[in-house]
């Protein structure tokens, strides 16, 4: 049984590490203070920072929606289906 709890743990670090590799990777398009977008990885990504998400993308970090409305498929997070 020990084994087993201590598989499953690290099977869920693994998952979490290669998700968190996953959304640091993704180009997202920073609008800049001239309103130009310029493509950078979302790891470089700062608080306060302004980005476009286009019908489509993953939302690569934290965000709130200061334009506009949306639908987001959330089934990463709740572990949905």
């Amino acid at each position: 049984m020990k084994f087993y709890v201590l598989k499953k743990s690290q099977q869920k670090g693994l998952a979490s590490s290669e998700i968190s590799s996953f959304f640091t990777n993704i180009i997202s398009y920073k609008i800049q203070d001239d309103e130009k977008l310029k493509e950078v990885f979302s790891k470089f990504l700062k608080v306060g920072d302004k980005i476009k998400i286009h019908p489509g993308d993953t939302v690569p970090v934290d965000a709130v929606i200061t334009k506009g409305n949306t639908h987001i498929n959330n089934s990463l997070l709740t572990g949905e289906i």
